[in-house]
């Protein structure tokens, strides 16, 4: 038994057959049409949005970079400033090293200087002290002995006289500070010239005539403030 299509056999029904398949073609291929159309769109919008994705996932992955270079250059900064506070503690504490430990002298000018100042009391006397047992007071002393000589003043006790007493670098010893000799008021003025404070102060041992030019030992400034 042969399995035939429907109205196979039949001149009408070939006909409608034919003119359903031919309407059915024409719709199938109109759905192609429209699927090749709705395919074409899905895929540029496919491509678009995945554009659209890589384009976001670059976006935050370049803020992500940029945050981490803004954080990296913040530490350098800070790492910078650091280290630049490091290095100028470490310059302030080398030359706060190197002041204590300096030696006190005088320069050239002001010994010149001095000279003049003070050769306008050629004759006068003066006793000039150090404190015990410290080579540096001694030896800035020493300075200020030569300064006095070379201006005509004489010392009426031995110039290397040493005693031990408490206060400023450098002091002007008289018995009574309220009147002090006239010499003891130019000393302090010529040393005020040359840019050394030397304060007055009273020495009850002292005769009312004498004046003593005690240099103490080396003083912090920083200290005093």
């Amino acid at each position: 038994m042969t399995l035939l299509p429907p109205g196979w056999n039949s001149l009408e029904a070939a006909a409608k057959w034919h003119k359903g398949f031919e309407i059915a073609g024409f719709v199938a291929l109109g759905l192609l049409l429209l699927f090749e159309v709705l395919t074409y769109l899905y895929s540029n919008r496919w491509d678009t949005l995945n554009v659209q994705l890589q384009l976001a996932a670059a976006q935050a992955r370049l803020q992500q970079e940029q945050a981490a270079d803004k954080r990296r250059d913040a530490e350098i900064a800070e790492a910078r400033r650091q280290a630049s506070e490091a290095k100028s503690a470490q310059q302030a504490a080398q030359q706060k090293i190197e002041e204590l430990t300096a030696t006190r002298s005088l320069s050239e000018d002001q010994k010149a200087t001095l000279v003049r100042s003070l050769s306008v009391y050629k004759g006068a006397e003066i006793i000039i002290l150090n404190a015990h047992g410290n080579k540096e007071s001694q030896d800035y002393a020493d300075q200020f002995r030569q300064v006095f000589r070379d201006a005509g003043w004489v010392f009426p006790r031995p110039p290397f006289r040493m005693v031990t007493r408490e206060g400023e670098d450098v002091k002007i010893m008289v018995a009574d500070i309220a009147k002090p000799p006239q010499r003891a008021i130019a000393i302090q003025g010529a040393l005020k010239s040359v840019g050394i404070e030397a304060p007055g102060a009273a020495d009850d041992t002292a005769g009312p005539d004498v004046v003593e030019l005690y240099i103490g030992f080396k003083v912090d400034k920083s200290l005093k403030k």
